[in-house]
């Protein structure tokens, strides 16, 4: 098999009308017939053929928001109904695409004339050929033939194809380690996992006896790795917090332990000469620097609110789940944003809580730029933006940085474990599926918890104090020590 371009007008002329006369997706079709004088003399148009077996005519396209260079297949006829022939024509097709530099080869539901072999792709890439996901394209010309659009215009337009990418994704899963020399905190209130009868013997058990890991071994702090400790499955590490508070909300069960709790104070110095500490927000910033700006407090906010008062944390997880799910529907219908109707706030909450966050100044400002933030998490996710610019205050230059899809990738390299050990948790109170089964779960947790994670066991000598605290997660004068 042998694919090649061909530039001689009389075979071009010959691929047109082959492809007239049997694509099933162009018989008797005026426009395409009325363009074929057109695709011959443009030089967006490009021939290609196998010789006796198949014909086809690509176009240059472009996404304009990423400012990507595609490769659209207007037509493609193929000799027979040999898929595997098939599928060698297009990895051939998106090797050209590749050398000559475009992100991706683009297959609309009436490009090829055997609609089972795009199928059977788009199985592979996970999608099915009736939910093709939204590709924003420019290129079309008004009044010639496009498979990509039943309205053919100069401007830019959405179209159901499958974008098969032409550039292999280099994949960074590496935890950031962290340099940081100001305490560590860890908190505890367990009496009965420890066998002790009172917060003064717990404290000083831990105090000489450290912090054991789920696991032993030696904890690698990948993306994965921290992943599946905050879903709770086992790993090799302690988790820590930078934020006293956190830790005594931890602590007392969320402000339940009528006996209060202790916090230990863990030098991260002494920590250090065990093995590196990674810290999970420094991780969460490198691979998603667009949602650690102004919104990670309103997320915060928006999160507190929604369970202030509650037991547990069904609310706020619905939320989370609620919006995972919508703004996800709303990226793969229309890209999202402005391109097409406002979340509707008062159908996903509810109005009671809707009501609630307006009563705290959560209004629809605040939950707009917070449903932008998560619509931009799955156009990541999902390919849709490759680029960020960040326009200084100063007027200087755009910094342009290239955005990783790092973080999903391992997501979903761990989902069946995260789910497992979701399902053996169910009647917890601090289990939900908007917390514990989306990415979007995750993220949540890490900037909740401004989270770290030891290499190992922690030993004694790295708790440097222990301070008691009330029911409320108040500091009790006089501590422990």
């Amino acid at each position: 098999m042998y694919l090649r371009r061909t530039s001689d007008p009389a075979e071009q002329r010959r691929i047109c009308d082959q492809l007239a006369m049997s694509h099933p997706y162009l018989q008797g079709t005026e426009l395409f017939a009325r363009s074929i004088e057109h695709f011959l003399h443009s030089s967006d148009c490009h021939f290609v053929l196998v010789a006796d077996y198949a014909y086809g005519i690509v176009r240059n396209y472009r996404e304009p928001f990423n400012e990507w260079e595609l490769l659209g297949i207007e037509a493609l006829l193929f000799g027979d109904d040999d898929a595997e022939r098939h599928l060698e024509i297009l990895w051939a097709l998106r090797n050209a695409a590749a050398a000559a530099r475009k992100t991706g080869l683009c297959i609309a539901p009436r490009s090829l004339s055997h609609s089972a072999t795009l199928s059977w792709l788009a199985a592979r890439h996970g999608v099915s050929i009736d939910s093709l996901p939204q590709m924003l394209m420019q290129g079309a010309e008004p009044g010639v033939y496009s498979a990509f659009t039943d309205s053919p215009h100069g401007g830019a337009f959405f179209s159901r194809c499958l974008a098969v990418p032409t550039q292999e994704e280099t994949w960074d899963f590496a935890g950031v380690v962290t340099s940081r020399t100001e305490p560590l905190y860890r908190g505890e209130g367990r009496l009965d996992k420890f066998g002790c009868a009172d917060l003064e013997s717990l404290s000083a058990r831990l105090l000489q006896e450290g912090f054991s890991a789920r696991q032993q071994g030696r904890f690698d702090g990948t993306l994965q790795s921290q992943l599946r400790h905050q879903g709770y499955v086992d790993q090799p590490t302690v988790s820590l917090t930078d934020s006293f508070e956190a830790a005594a909300y931890y602590a007392t069960a969320k402000h339940s332990r009528s006996d209060g709790a202790v916090v230990f104070v863990v030098d991260p110095v002494r920590l250090s000469e065990q093995g590196p500490i990674f810290d999970a927000m420094a991780t969460l910033s490198r691979n998603l620097p667009w949602m650690l700006g102004g919104s990670c407090q309103l997320l915060q906010r928006i999160m507190g609110a929604l369970d202030y008062g509650c037991d547990d944390v069904r609310h706020s997880g619905e939320f989370l789940q609620r919006c995972h799910e919508e703004c996800r529907k709303r990226v793969e219908a229309f890209g999202g944003g402005s391109l097409g109707p406002p979340m509707d706030w008062g159908a996903l909450l509810g109005l009671e809580r809707l009501s609630r966050l307006n009563d705290l100044g959560l209004g629809g400002r605040e939950l707009s730029q917070i449903g932008d933030e998560f619509e931009a998490f799955w156009l990541v996710a999902l390919g849709r933006m490759a680029t960020m610019e960040t326009l200084p205050a100063d007027g200087g230059a755009a910094d342009r940085a290239d955005l990783s899809r790092a973080y999903f990738r391992a997501f979903a390299d761990v989902e069946a474990e995260l789910g497992d050990a979701w399902a053996r948790n169910m009647i917890s109170g601090y289990n939900h599926p908007g917390w514990d089964l989306s990415p979007l779960g995750y993220v949540a947790k890490s900037i909740r918890d401004h989270e770290y994670f030891s290499s190992g066991s922690i030993p004694g000598h790295c708790l440097v104090d222990a301070v008691r605290v009330d029911q409320q997660g108040r500091p009790i004068a006089g501590g422990l020590r």
